[in-house]
């Protein structure tokens, strides 16, 4: 009976670290990252043809820095993080900026974009998922979709 009676008490402490240990705090609310339905500041898209190698390089050596200890890279200054995007059969890639960048950086981030031989379009202001890269594409349901954005780079 009293080994019973421990092991009861041992699993309603345990369950009490745990509901306790999981609670949220209020005073710093989770933070929401950005998704391809959200605004992002700059969205550039490769080229079909391009490799996979390539799209590594660009992003670890051209708008990343190598870290110095051969830990992989860093962003370059400006860009608070970046994701994947898929549009029409290209792929791209969506840039967070931090909210104190300068025009400086701001202007040496789309420099970098803007003169890379394997970037097809760029884009600022957009929202990635409505952004039309070729107008007359349709989707499988046989709809387009959403309004046309001017890219801010010409195809090439």
């Amino acid at each position: 009976m009293k080994r019973h009676n421990i092991a009861i008490a041992l699993i309603i402490a345990f369950q009490s670290f745990l509901f306790t240990g999981c609670v949220g705090y209020p005073e710093t609310p989770m933070e929401k990252w950005p998704g391809p339905d959200d605004r992002a500041e700059i969205v550039f898209f490769f080229k079909k043809d391009t490799t996979n190698d390539k799209i590594n390089h660009f992003l670890n050596y051209e708008i990343g820095v190598p870290d110095p200890n051969g830990r992989g890279s860093d962003s370059m200054d400006g860009i608070r993080g970046l994701f994947v995007v898929y549009r029409q059969g290209y792929q791209g890639y969506a840039l967070e900026l931090l909210p104190n960048i300068t025009p400086e950086q701001r202007r040496k981030i789309l420099d970098v974009i803007n003169n890379s031989p394997i970037i097809f379009r760029v884009y600022e202001n957009v929202i990635p998922n409505e952004v039309i890269l070729d107008p007359s594409f349709k989707e499988p349901n046989g709809t387009s979709n959403g309004n046309y954005a001017g890219p801010t780079k010409k195809q090439t």
